[in-house]
């Protein structure tokens, strides 16, 4: 929080001559008869900047720019969302935090800090099958950074069939080769697009780009404009589902 000065403006109405003087707000009597029309106060902002224009106003609206309530510190976040879990599936709290502290280490690009509580809930308790999830993905993809593939796609780990899974990524792994990425190529294009994992996705650009670029490769398109991949995204797996943005 941060002090700030505010001008109050001071405005009165009445009839001239008839001694009756209604005011709305403004500074005190030897204030006024001084002639003075306003007076500065000072006040304790909730903003964690003060950036305005040259009329005042402040130029940053966002929930970024609110500053959290005393107390409420990002510990403290933290510890209430284990406290939630942990009444939920009956654990003990020194337990989950262990578990949390493994995740961090084998998925280094997760965010558990926002993520929900009812999705590390999950991850939380399912920790042996969220490792060998790792280990396949790692076996289809050795190229890939896994951890940031699948911090951006949580289903990867989340989907309860890991047959289902493991499926869609050998079909991803088709279309690369029909498209002759080599693994340097595929990595790029990962790491700029990781939502290309899922096949249906995937196929959409690659088709979309086809019928936008005809004559052109769609690997060397979908690696030059990433923006092309985000414009065939639907709603089923977007990271926004479990994150509190």
């Amino acid at each position: 929080a941060i002090m700030a000065p505010v001008v109050v403006m001071r405005r009165c109405v009445g009839a001239r001559g008839s001694g009756a003087v209604r005011c709305r707000a403004g500074p005190g009597e030897a204030r006024r008869r001084r002639g003075a029309p306003w007076e500065v106060k000072e006040y304790i902002s909730k903003k964690t900047d003060r950036t305005v224009d040259r009329l005042g106003n402040f130029t940053r609206q966002s929930d970024e720019s609110i500053a959290d309530p005393m107390g409420w510190t990002e510990e403290s976040k933290r510890a209430l969302k284990f406290d939630i879990i942990a009444r939920d599936v009956g654990r003990e709290v020194s337990e989950l935090v262990k578990l949390a502290e493994v995740l961090e280490r084998l998925v280094p690009d997760i965010n558990v800090k926002t993520m929900k509580a009812e999705v590390l809930s999950k991850l939380l308790l399912g920790m042996d099958d969220v490792s060998m999830r790792l280990i396949l993905l790692k076996e289809v993809f050795p190229y890939c950074n896994v951890s940031k593939l699948v911090s951006r796609n949580l289903f990867l780990l989340l989907d309860p069939d890991t047959s289902k899974v493991m499926q869609g990524c050998e079909d991803v792994r088709e279309i690369l080769a029909a498209e002759s990425f080599d693994e340097g190529e595929a990595k790029r294009l990962f790491d700029q697009s990781p939502e290309m994992i899922v096949p249906s996705l995937f196929k959409e650009a690659v088709s979309e780009v086809k019928r936008l670029f005809p004559g052109k490769q769609a690997k060397s398109v979908l690696l030059s404009n990433p923006d092309i991949a985000l414009s065939v995204q639907n709603l089923e797996h977007q990271e926004r589902g479990n994150y509190e943005l």
